[in-house]
């Protein structure tokens, strides 16, 4: 009984280790319930046929093809840096000389207020690392390429990370359900008509019914802090009111009338004298910059 129950455990943190995304696997640990593992038990069972078709198409087998991740990975490596076939040499070749093309053709296009990219990419296979989190494979071959599409199926029917499954398919070590899924995009600066914008976007997922308050919380902090976001003052209805002033009046002038203009200023928007309004304005302007 003793002997089960040590078994279980050790499952149960591999299979943590390996659904962990950047998460210590203390912390997941930590955070696991009862409707993690059943629900991501019940989802294993769903896609186990699906994988054992994927084993068999590219290992003659349905069962996993290797007995522990350091092997897997090894096979892995090894595949990502072997020379590519010489039809894909050709078929990248061409696709690298349309890319040309369109490159040449967008160049000759008329100036427009935004930048223009062409970009293309092709997901890497993905695969629990032994020092980071997530190591990334390019898949040149076809049977890094098969796993590769049937993981980013099973991620997005299933909500487990790619990594996780990729595991999955190679050791049968089954992942678990990850509680919350965050993606993080920062986009590159982008300029309108001379104005610069760099948009930051953040998805939230939540896999799990029981997920706490709590746990929201310390996802919240943890995002802060990795993004270097310091607590800010929210804005007041004053600010609001001196920026309207301000916006109404025009551009403040730099020498002649300044005192006259900032104190029509202090009187629309209350403030105590033509000096404490500018004050409050360059304190104000400094933060929008810095926002």
């Amino acid at each position: 009984m003793y002997s089960d129950d040590i078994d279980k455990v050790l499952n149960l943190a591999s299979r943590t280790a390996l659904s962990s995304t950047g998460t210590s696997t203390r912390e997941t640990l930590r955070n696991i319930t009862p409707q993690t593992v059943i629900t991501s038990d019940l989802l294993v069972e769903k896609i186990t046929s699906y994988v054992e078709q994927v084993r068999q198409e590219v290992f003659g087998k349905k069962k996993p093809p290797f007995d522990d991740i350091a092997d897997a990975r090894a096979w892995l490596r090894r595949k990502g840096v072997e020379p590519l076939p010489a039809r894909m040499q050709k078929k990248i070749a061409k696709y690298l000389k349309q890319m040309q093309v369109v490159r040449t053709l967008v160049s000759k296009l008329p100036a427009v207020p935004w930048e223009t990219a062409v970009t293309a990419a092709s997901p890497n296979l993905e695969f629990p690392g032994e020092k980071r989190a997530v190591e990334l494979v390019p898949p040149h071959h076809d049977e890094l390429r098969r796993i590769k599409d049937a993981t980013i199926l099973i991620e997005e029917a299933t909500g487990f990370n790619r990594a996780s499954v990729t595991a999955f398919v190679l050791t049968g070590i089954a992942p678990l359900l990850p509680r919350v899924t965050i993606s993080k995009t920062i986009s590159s600066t982008r300029y309108l008509e001379g104005q610069e914008f760099t948009p930051f976007h953040m998805t939230l997922k939540i896999n799990s019914k029981d997920l706490t308050f709590q746990e929201l919380k310390e996802i919240y902090e943890s995002l802060r802090s990795e993004f270097r976001v310091k607590k800010k003052k929210s804005f007041r209805r004053k600010d609001v009111e001196l920026l309207s002033a301000v916006k109404t009046a025009g551009k403040p002038p730099r020498k002649k009338g300044t005192v006259a203009y900032w104190t029509s200023i202090a009187e629309k928007a209350n403030f105590n004298g033509w000096l404490q309004a500018y004050n409050a304005h360059k304190r104000l302007s400094d933060r929008l910059r810095k926002w």
